[in-house]
């Protein structure tokens, strides 16, 4: 009878914790219930996140989970869109609130400044854009600002990534109003007013995941 009673409340929490936006031991971060009684899956797909990346990358968290100590967040960025698409995805994990956002790309990526990234390096000087998964690390004030520093995680697509001063961080040339927007020397840069909240979101030890079909037919 004991053992039935603790049986029943273990299942009890482990409902409870879900309701909450807490994966339950053993549970897919996906099949985790957000806002609005769907799962974070749903959600994201709902919100317009690309399916691809977005399976690719949840799958990369359930096996990495431990190492991420910012577990609120996960960014995705589809550089298979054009500069003037919404192409930065900032999942919040609790609620499964999706923000978008405009991102730029290197110029060593896209030398032709049409608009589409081709090129992707993990080279210093390359000026590049690198794909893979990182780990976005400590916040700092900058030339640009209030900046975040990127650690690399895919070993030759962007373990260079804090050498050669990849970070996520605002740009005046991340503009709307351009037709095309403005190039990096290979940061991930955002919108200048909406790039700090951003920033406090993602710091200290959240998943990011760049996003190219050359990430699974490397060049």
């Amino acid at each position: 009878m004991v053992f039935g009673r603790l049986a029943f409340l273990g299942v009890f929490f482990i409902i409870f914790l879900s309701r909450l936006g807490f994966a339950t031991p053993g549970e897919p971060i996906s099949q985790r219930l957000v806002d609005g009684g769907v799962t974070l899956y749903q959600a994201a797909r709902q919100a317009g996140v690309p399916q691809r990346p977005l399976d690719l990358a949840l799958a990369y968290f359930d096996l990495h989970k431990d190492q991420f100590s910012n577990q609120d967040y996960i960014t995705l960025i589809d550089y298979r869109l054009h500069s003037v698409n919404e192409r930065f995805f900032l999942i919040d994990l609790k609620s499964g609130a999706v923000t978008k956002e405009l991102t730029a790309h290197g110029k060593g990526s896209d030398p032709e400044h049409d608009g589409f990234a081709k090129k992707f390096s993990n080279v210093s000087g390359s000026y590049a854009t690198s794909l893979g998964f990182y780990q976005v690390s400590e916040a700092y004030v900058g030339d640009h600002g209030l900046s975040v520093r990127l650690d690399g995680l895919s070993a030759e697509l962007n373990s260079n990534a804090r050498d050669r001063a990849i970070v996520i961080h605002g740009a005046e040339y991340v503009d709307p109003t351009r037709p095309i927007i403005g190039r990096s020397l290979g940061c991930p840069a955002l919108q200048q007013s909406h790039s700090n909240d951003i920033v406090e979101k993602i710091k200290n030890g959240s998943l990011l995941f760049i996003y190219h079909t050359a990430y699974e037919k490397p060049q």
